[in-house]
């Protein structure tokens, strides 16, 4: 957050977006939101709680089919990844690849994009890495650089089932928008989870036992709080799955 003569601004596109949700017959705010520092590091930790599947899961499928995608992407592309998150994942992909032309993180947090990305320079050291710190659900900019090349989006984690059908058919067409125009035909490698007969798997993963899912989502009440100036009381809220 900017300051102004050491007062912190308001970020209007998060107000806006609170209001615009908490008005609603059914309040709701974007999961987006729920990703500030603080944010970033519980649900780190959240991926590594034996409730949550999910990273489990698609990170034994990575192990099992990585040399498949990467025979898919080929040589010589730029990685694109939004909500790049840790990017564990993203370190079995890039091993993979064949001559990766560069590697563009985007992140909402600053402070977990710039964690992850001195992480993949020590581990890549000829790795050109263009780290960007934004809302990946807005219009990204690339690097000008990097316009002649193949480009291909690594979008894993299941991030796209946080979406409504309308607002996940714009995303998918502004990801189109970053694939397109380079050199050859540009692609998409999502992860996304299946539906359950199993409601239960489900409930475990986000209501676990310690629960760090819990101070995850209500932490953003507490963001709230503290950069918009609502006065929520924490303590009269509690993390229910339904």
């Amino acid at each position: 957050m900017e300051k102004n003569n050491g007062v912190a601004a308001v970020d209007e596109a998060f107000l806006s977006d609170v209001l615009r949700g908490l008005s609603l017959p059914q309040k709701k705010l974007h999961p987006k939101y729920l990703y500030d520092d603080k944010g970033s590091l519980l649900f780190e930790e959240i991926c590594d709680l034996d409730e949550y599947y999910l990273t489990r899961t698609e990170t034994a499928i990575m192990e099992k089919s990585v040399d498949d995608m990467a025979s898919v992407i080929g040589t010589d592309a730029v990685i694109i990844e939004p909500g790049s998150g840790a990017g564990t994942k993203t370190q079995l992909l890039l091993k993979a690849l064949r001559s990766p032309a560069a590697y563009v993180p985007i992140e909402i947090s600053l402070d977990a994009l710039e964690r992850s990305t001195a992480i993949l320079r020590e581990e890549f050291p000829k790795l050109a890495v263009y780290p960007i710190c934004a809302d990946f659900t807005r219009d990204v900019e690339l690097p000008s650089d990097l316009s002649s090349r193949r480009r291909v989006l690594y979008f894993p984690g299941s991030t796209v089932g946080n979406f409504e059908p309308a607002d996940r058919a714009v995303l998918l067409r502004n990801f189109r928008v970053l694939v397109g125009g380079g050199a050859g035909s540009g692609g998409l490698l999502v992860g996304v989870d299946l539906q359950k007969d199993d409601t239960d798997i489900i409930y475990r993963a986000y209501n676990d036992s310690p629960g760090t899912t819990a101070a995850f989502t209500t932490n953003i009440l507490a963001r709230m709080n503290r950069e918009l100036g609502a006065d929520f009381d924490l303590g009269q809220f509690t993390h229910r799955i339904t």
